[in-house]
């Protein structure tokens, strides 16, 4: 049985009917038995978003996933609603020098929870488990306004204090 993370060679010897011999050997293939390392998912660019303001848009950003046999050689790249086994709504393969993609021309839902997913092949043929970010919100409207107060409780407010070193306020009504 072939051992892991070693080199073989393949080589064949042919005797004609005058008893020549020649040999050849292929240029060999190293075996691989383990799928990469999983890294780490961010939703947004350099650092991770939690909320998102675009209805038709997104970047996604990856790191840490590395195979030391035969070399990460792409990844698979998702995006999705977070809740269950979801269909995504995008998936794309990039080379394994890409660690960031910008998602363009697709639909969000306002109000609902995506997420973006990598997995990593290695050369052999191998997956990593898909690692997901930990979510978007996508937030398409402005928050209600409520009503902000000087004082510590409602149905007070405020117009002068005699406080040298605190001040409070009072506020209800945001959503």
């Amino acid at each position: 049985s072939l051992k892991h993370d070693t080199r073989y060679e393949t080589c064949l010897q042919a005797t004609n009917g005058a008893d020549y011999t020649s040999i050849s050997c292929s240029d060999g293939f190293r075996t691989d038995f383990t799928p990469p390392v999983p890294g780490q998912v961010i939703d947004g660019l350099d650092k991770d978003t939690d909320y998102w303001g675009s209805a038709n848009s997104i970047s996604c950003q990856w790191s840490g996933f590395s195979d030391g046999e035969s070399g990460v050689a792409h990844y698979e790249v998702s995006v999705s609603s977070c809740s269950g086994s979801s269909t995504p709504i995008f998936k794309k393969n990039v080379p394994s020098s890409q660690t960031k993609i910008t998602v363009n021309a697709i639909s969000f839902n306002n109000g609902q929870t995506y997420c973006c997913a990598v997995r990593a092949s290695n050369v052999a043929g191998m997956y990593t488990n898909t690692i997901k970010s930990d979510g978007f919100k996508v937030v398409l409207s402005d928050p209600v306004a409520g009503i902000v107060q000087d004082s510590s409780g409602p149905y007070e407010d405020v117009s002068y204090t005699r406080q040298t070193s605190t001040a409070a306020c009072y506020w209800q009504g945001f959503s």
